[in-house]
């Protein structure tokens, strides 16, 4: 409780300590605001021909990109005071940007499904609800996820880590994809209704599928670079 602060006499030292009576809200601001951008980040900067998480974040574009899903699409549905969270954003980007940390991006992207569902679709279903349409960077990172699965940039492959049944599913999906059985919105389809995965059948959101699979058509005909562009 805030109460222990003043018997501790914590208020007369130095110290970076927050002592409040609810610590959900700070692990959702960490959760959300660190890890989601992280998990935003990564399938978007490795398909834009980048390595690590700084050359991401001393790209301009790539930059913007996550310091706009930051901040105009997670920031606003996270339950705590924005200048409390805006502070703890501007910290984490700045770690981000810290040139003695060489953060591999594919060591980050292992498990991204999972990632995606505990880090990002939460601010993405409340920014949805909050406003009627979908978050437009968070929407993306989506189908900047799905289109990592693919194993491959600029025609060399990469490894990509993540459970058994999503490798195969992804490896299959692809195929078909490429062979023209299933386009890029049945696609998308099945991947949003995976409700062991999702714990929800995410075709049910108004718009998502068609946006993630526009997206996602873009990424593949304009590559993520011309994609991601009016995003940035």
């Amino acid at each position: 409780p805030k109460s222990l602060a003043t018997e501790l006499r914590l208020d007369k030292y130095p110290l970076n300590v927050l002592i409040v009576d609810d610590i959900k809200p700070y692990k959702e601001r960490k959760v959300a605001i660190l890890n989601g951008a992280h998990t935003a980040l990564v399938p978007v900067a490795f398909q834009a021909g980048l390595d690590t998480v700084g050359e991401a974040m001393n790209d301009a574009e790539i930059c913007a990109f996550v310091e706009k899903a930051i901040y105009e699409e997670i920031i606003p549905v996270l339950d705590l005071p924005r200048d409390e969270l805006e502070s703890f954003a501007s910290a984490v980007t700045g770690r981000f940007r810290n040139p003695y940390i060489k953060h591999q991006l594919l060591s980050i992207a292992l498990n991204g499904m999972t990632k995606f569902r505990t880090r990002i679709l939460p601010q993405l279903l409340a920014g949805q609800k909050a406003k009627g349409t979908l978050p437009a960077r968070l929407t993306f990172a989506l189908a900047a996820l799905i289109a990592f699965y693919r194993g491959e940039r600029n025609g060399e492959t990469y490894p990509v880590q993540d459970d058994a049944h999503w490798l195969e599913r992804y490896q299959q999906l692809w195929s078909q994809h490429r062979d023209r059985v299933i386009g890029t919105q049945e696609l998308v389809a099945i991947v949003l209704a995976e409700k062991d995965h999702w714990e929800q059948d995410l075709t049910q959101v108004p718009g998502l599928v068609e946006q993630v699979a526009n997206d996602l058509d873009a990424i593949l005909e304009k590559g993520m670079r011309e994609a991601v562009r009016p995003l940035c």
